[in-house]
């Protein structure tokens, strides 16, 4: 391995001396490291530039990289796949087989399926039962399963699916090797939520809504999120009225923090800080695409049961400044710790309105 860590080092210094000489001749920069969460520069100083994503934000492909694109897309086998993604998942294009493939995790319809009508990210399999259709998204990392329920005739019990190598985890969460599920969302045209149960048995899953009541508004959509993603996101949201929360677990779409509704709403991200190990961090800024006023908080670790009640916050970072926050000392104590992770809440300051924004980022400079 002495030979390997040689190597490493001298194309290391090399990468340092062109990109220094491509800096002086006006060339463009070219990150000397990527991966679909970060990216690192040697600048002309011999310092490391770092880009570090709470998303994945691009993928491989063949020797590149491109910007992650979940546009569905008929492959030349036939199976439906996004155009970029940071995982490999494939949709069925109807038939008998798997549903969707995920990493080494595989969801099956105990039925043939209809062929799908696809629009954008999304896979919709028309009465899979009848009033009832079957809905894929493609994310960056996974895929969002939604069972659309659209009249009350459709009286649907229960929901069967057959699957491989699942197994119930922690705080309502179901794992399959580096797939990772969060709990079963129910949610009414009205907006309403209620409880669905799901129980997971060698090979397969079950979920259960809750029984209509009266004041149920169709159509019903019961789904989750499943993703091979190595960090997390959610977003958690504090009743006004003091008397419940919502969680959600890796949603799509931006993050909120503030009120919007009845909710007061607060969003967790995790960013990797593994490549600052033993490093002398020279500066650090979050960014958050927004110009709202935001607290950040350097927090506790989190899953999908979290709520703010139950958070551990360790300290107020700061507020951003038009979405722009300095945690060179949060970085350094990473870097002098070694921490694999730092886990960072937003909160909309008091009498503000709600902030909705993409995932954060961490630009670090370090030697």
């Amino acid at each position: 391995m002495r030979w390997f860590a040689v190597f490493a080092v001298v194309a290391l210094l090399l990468a340092a001396v062109v990109f220094g000489m491509s800096r002086q001749q006006g060339v463009s920069e070219v990150p000397v490291l990527q991966s679909e969460y970060e990216r690192l520069w040697v600048n002309g100083d011999g310092t490391v530039t770092a880009e570090l994503y709470a998303k994945p934000f691009q993928a491989r492909r063949g020797d590149g990289w491109v910007p992650i694109d979940t546009t569905l897309t008929i492959r030349a086998d036939g199976l439906i796949a996004p155009q970029a993604a940071a995982a490999d998942v494939m949709f069925s294009p109807g038939g008998a087989g798997p549903l969707v493939r995920l990493a080494d995790m595989s969801l099956t319809w105990p039925a043939p399926l209809p062929r799908p009508v696809i629009a954008g990210d999304t896979a919709t399999y028309a009465e899979v039962m009848a009033g009832v259709d079957l809905v894929l998204t493609a994310r960056p990392a996974g895929f969002s399963l939604t069972v659309v329920v659209k009249t009350p005739d459709a009286d649907v019990r229960e929901i069967r699916l057959d699957t491989s190598r699942m197994k119930a985890g922690p705080n309502g969460s179901v794992t399959a090797g580096e797939v990772s599920g969060g709990p079963v969302r129910t949610v009414d045209a009205a907006g309403r939520a209620s409880t669905a149960v799901r129980t997971v048995r060698p090979g397969g899953l079950t979920i259960r809504p809750a029984k209509p009541q009266q004041w149920t508004r169709y159509p019903v959509q019961i789904g989750q999120e499943f993703s091979a993603d190595k960090l997390s996101w959610m977003v958690v949201g504090q009743s006004v009225h003091g008397d419940g929360y919502v969680s959600q677990w890796r949603p799509p779409g931006t993050a909120t923090a503030g009120l919007a509704g009845e909710y007061d709403y607060r969003a967790y991200f995790e960013v990797t800080s593994q490549p600052v190990h033993g490093k002398q961090v020279r500066a650090a800024t979050l960014r958050i695409p927004t110009c709202e006023d935001v607290e950040a908080w350097h927090v506790g670790g989190f899953g999908p049961a979290t709520t703010w009640t139950t958070t551990e916050y360790r300290e107020l970072i700061g507020v951003t400044d038009c979405g722009e926050l300095d945690v060179t000392a949060l970085m350094s104590r990473a870097a002098t710790e070694r921490w694999l992770r730092i886990s960072v809440a937003f909160a909309a300051r008091k009498d503000q309105q709600a902030a909705e924004f993409s995932a954060p980022l961490v630009e670090v400079q370090y030697k």
